[in-house]
């Protein structure tokens, strides 16, 4: 489910031709302010897709709240992100806004009377727009190279392409006094795990093939190697569940239609569950074999042993916030290019059907071992 961060590539167009202009206009009217003395409101923009808000605003909220202990937490996000808002650390109040409709944003922005309002885009014109006209007492958002954004606020961060994106959002952070996060984490609430839990008695993996946003194709596996990597699977012992959302629902069909010889032990499960339930399935299974998407960092945050193929995603700046992940990347030189998620070269190839099942495979059954080892030792104990 992309948001303005990696989707729809005619509202990236837009935002460059019609926001940059605009950020400066804004720019030269605006006039720079320091943080408030006393802060009792603070809103949070995260217009870009699920991953990118579980990695900013799900591990901010809860060092927002100690360093601002009195203070009324707003999320500001799109229709296409905020199924993911139940999940994350509490906030005061969820506000879903639509970046084609910006004049009712910031209608809905100053209608808040925000002290601070932080926006966690690194790129999007429109999220420094919508922050410059909030009228808020305070903003803070990224000065990202060549993205001619930071103007709109009162005071830009640095954003870097040689960190992860977890530590750009922990430097923008502690620009307002906010100490270092931790890696968020999600709770799925007791009815997922409850559905999960009367779904599925037998010891499964999750299979997620499907990226989001702009040339999504070209950071998907191909067909072939998942339906081969389920079969191997199902002859070590597990189920194999394919997740995806309702519109990955005709692809995962024809994946799954694909895969010979399945006896009942390889599911479908494209569009058939909420990302509540979706959380809860990852929770409980014994690994999951997923892109980089929106689902990678949900893994992460329940803590589920992931394997995570990358490319042409960069993974030292997209991967796994998880000591128990295994990140593989195709064998091809410099196929790990992407900063901000959109950077593809005019020639730019295919390159994950370079990342061969076997390396997959390998490390799929050692993390299966393992998962097969704890329950050994949990039943003997």
């Amino acid at each position: 489910m992309p948001g303005v961060e990696r989707g729809r590539d005619g509202l990236r167009r837009l935002d460059r031709t019609i926001g940059i202009p605009a950020v400066a206009v804004l720019s030269a009217l605006k006039r720079r302010k320091p943080i408030p003395a006393e802060v009792s409101t603070i809103g949070l923009i995260a217009l870009g897709a699920i991953g990118d808000t579980i990695i900013s605003v799900g591990s901010a909220i809860p060092v927002l709240r100690q360093a601002f202990p009195d203070a009324k937490l707003h999320l500001f996000t799109s229709k296409a992100n905020s199924g993911i808002a139940p999940l994350l650390p509490l906030v005061d109040q969820v506000h879903v806004i639509a970046v084609t409709d910006p004049m009712r944003a910031v209608s809905l922005l100053r209608s808040t009377k925000l002290d601070v309002l932080i926006d966690f885009g690194p790129w999007p014109r429109i999220s420094a727009m919508l922050a410059a006209l909030s009228n808020a007492g305070f903003t803070v958002g990224f000065k990202t190279d060549g993205q001619y954004r930071h103007y709109a606020f009162d005071l830009a961060v640095k954003h870097s392409a040689e960190i992860h994106e977890f530590d750009n959002h922990a430097g923008l952070l502690a620009s307002i006094g906010v100490p270092r996060p931790v890696w968020p984490k999600i709770t799925p609430s007791a009815a997922a795990r409850r559905k999960i839990r009367d779904e599925r008695s037998k010891p499964y993996i999750v299979c997620h093939p499907w990226a989001s946003g702009f040339k999504s194709e070209m950071r998907e596996w191909p067909d072939r190697y998942w339906q081969e990597l389920a079969a191997i699977v199902v002859q070590q012992g597990w189920e194999v569940v394919f997740t995806g959302g309702p519109s990955d629902a005709a692809k995962s069909k024809a994946l799954f239609e694909g895969i010979a010889a399945n006896d009942g032990r390889i599911e479908d499960a494209a569009g058939r569950y909420s990302l509540d339930e979706t959380a809860a399935l990852l929770e409980g299974c014994d690994s999951a074999v997923t892109v980089n998407t929106g689902v990678l960092h949900l893994a992460a945050a329940v803590n589920a042993p992931i394997v995570a193929l990358h490319g042409p995603t960069n993974p030292a700046r997209w991967g796994p916030l998880s000591d128990n992940a295994e990140v593989l990347l195709p064998d091809s030189p410099d196929v790990a290019y992407l900063n901000l998620g959109f950077e593809y070269p005019e020639d730019a190839k295919p390159c994950m059907h370079l990342l061969g099942v076997d390396r997959v495979v390998t490390s799929l059954l050692g993390q299966l071992r393992d998962a097969q080892g704890k329950r050994a030792g949990g039943l003997s104990s």
